[in-house]
C-alpha cells in the first residue's frame, strides 16, 4: 500500500459525512500534489482552489 490519499478517497469520505470536498477533476490524483499544485477543480468558482482550503499539514519523514 502506498502513502497518501487520492482525491477520490477524500471525496468518498466527505460524502459519507455529508460534506463536499474541494478537489480536482481526476480522482486518481494524490491530494498532496493536487493541493500543493493549486487544486483547480469544478468547485473553483464557489470555494476557490484546493490550496485555499488547506487548514494545516503534518510532514512525516521516511524514517517516521
Amino acid at each position: 500500500m502506498g502513502g497518501g490519499a487520492l482525491s477520490s478517497d477524500v471525496v468518498s469520505a466527505a460524502e459519507r459525512a455529508g460534506l463536499t470536498a474541494v478537489t480536482g477533476t481526476a480522482g486518481s490524483v494524490g491530494m498532496v500534489g493536487l493541493t500543493l499544485g493549486g487544486g483547480y477543480g469544478p468547485l473553483l468558482g464557489q470555494f476557490g482552489l484546493a490550496a485555499d482550503n488547506l487548514l494545516g499539514a503534518e510532514v512525516v519523514l521516511a524514517d517516521g
